[in-house]
């Protein structure tokens, strides 16, 4: 029996490649940077020029799960 973490694991694999530019793409990597205010710096400039963020398609929270509600007298959500 597989304990519950590989199980885990193995739904969730990313190639190194596609981890690269994933990682490449989303934040700038600054663990040789020992210097706090240095650091900062070199992430606002990273963030600045990326390009902006895509519009939504769809409305945030539109995939979340619907609670439906009870009746009266009942907690609505347990």
């Amino acid at each position: 029996m597989q304990a519950h973490g590989d199980r885990w694991n193995s739904h969730f694999t990313l190639s190194k490649e596609s981890f690269q530019q994933l990682t490449s793409q989303t934040v700038m990597d600054t663990k040789k940077i020992t210097d706090k205010a240095e650091r900062k710096k070199l992430k606002r400039e990273a963030r600045r020029k990326r390009p902006p963020k895509p519009k939504r398609t769809d409305p945030r929270g539109s995939h979340k799960p619907k609670v439906k509600k009870k009746g009266p007298g009942t907690p609505p959500r347990r």
